[in-house]
């Protein structure tokens, strides 16, 4: 995170996704050391996770995360095997 600080300014960045909340939550951290993505403040960068845990939850009901997406491994599992029994 701070590497991409540091190269493109927050000027350029326009959103970050995390390959999973707790990168997402990471980079959140990193964020609200320089006063973004604190609940109620005026400086926001989007910043969406994977997985749906309690915490990133948490985070989108505050508004200090725009998102986080359901990784819903059984049902992508059943149907994977669906796939491969009628094919």
């Amino acid at each position: 995170m701070d590497r991409a600080i540091i190269r493109n300014g927050y000027d350029k960045i326009e959103l970050i996704v995390g390959n999973n909340d707790a990168m997402a939550l990471g980079a959140i951290a990193r964020l609200n050391e320089d006063k973004y993505n604190i609940a109620g403040g005026d400086k926001t960068i989007p910043v969406i996770g994977i997985d749906a845990i309690k915490e990133a939850v948490d985070a989108v009901k505050s508004g200090t995360m725009i998102g986080t997406v359901c990784n819903d491994s059984q049902t992508m599992a059943r149907v994977a095997i669906d796939s491969l029994y009628h094919a």
